[in-house]
């Protein structure tokens, strides 16, 4: 048995990407139940479900969220999830991610927490120019340009700094990055993101999608990255620096709009992906 979860914002639409990825892992005979982790909650070492007690667990979650306590508590239950609690907490937290790449000894975009940093502080690290960005952002949202004091001192008013990291701005990236998505140990595919009328790259906030050849070099890297972030459905973004590619993220629930753009059938490839690995499972 899969269970499929989604949020719960997608229960009344007719057509949604939730109903879709069902519809996929039931045309490839997975016996499948779809449910929204909103509707979840636990009560000491119960599972609840629109308010009824879970008393059957699948052999698989696919978690189309980031919803670690949900994580956690099906692989109490000896649940197979995807992507795992440890995944999602350190590809959510981009500063935890920025540590791992920083410890297997990558280069990645200049990373602090923001805090109670002066605008000075954050200059003499960076520069003139530099990005604040929420810590567990999605879809390209709650990321700032900062090109002065006073557009600095103008934002911080209204964000939790506790919650926000500054960064290195990349001005050889303005627009662009580098999106590759790994199935398993599978290499999909990498696209390039590219938005001429932001620095914000993401489909989201209007980017357009290109695919792009990458040296075996970069895509190592980015498997090793997915590896030590213990991904199984993942995506790792560069960014382009002068003379190479930069490490920025990684995600465990990142659309695939772009792919699907680029004649990927990313549903289909996730849920034949789950079916072989779960026989390969019970072969063990």
């Amino acid at each position: 048995m899969l269970w499929i979860i989604y949020s719960s914002k997608y229960d009344e639409e007719a057509d949604n990407p939730a109903k879709r990825m069902l519809a996929e892992a039931v045309n490839q005979g997975i016996e499948s139940e779809l449910l929204y982790f909103n509707y979840f909650r636990v009560d000491g070492n119960n599972l609840y479900y629109k308010d009824n007690i879970v008393e059957n667990f699948p052999d698989v979650a696919f978690l189309r969220c980031n919803e670690i306590w949900l994580a956690e508590f099906l692989e109490s239950k000896n649940v197979r999830v995807i992507n795992n609690s440890y995944s999602i907490k350190h590809c959510k937290d981009k500063l935890l991610t920025h540590q791992i790449v920083d410890e297997l000894g990558y280069k990645g975009i200049k990373t602090v927490t923001l805090g109670n940093k002066k605008y000075k502080e954050l200059v003499k690290l960076f520069g003139p120019v530099f990005i604040l960005k929420i810590r567990d952002g999605l879809q390209g949202k709650d990321i700032y340009l900062i090109e002065n004091k006073k557009q600095f001192k103008s934002i911080v008013k209204t964000i939790d700094k506790n919650n926000f990291l500054a960064q290195e701005y990349i001005i050889t990236s303005y627009g662009r990055d580098v999106r590759l998505y790994f199935v398993g140990d599978q290499f999909i595919a990498a696209c390039e993101r590219r938005n001429e009328n932001s620095f914000i790259s993401n489909i989201a906030q209007g980017g357009l999608t290109y695919e792009v050849s990458l040296k075996k070099s970069d895509i190592d890297k980015a498997r090793e990255i997915k590896t030590d972030l213990q991904g199984e459905i993942i995506t790792i973004d560069f960014v382009y620096g002068e003379n190479e590619l930069i490490f920025c993220e990684a995600n465990t629930n990142a659309g695939f709009q772009s792919f699907a753009y680029l004649g990927y059938d990313m549903r289909k490839i996730f849920m034949n992906y789950i079916k072989e690995s779960e026989k390969k499972r019970a072969q063990n």
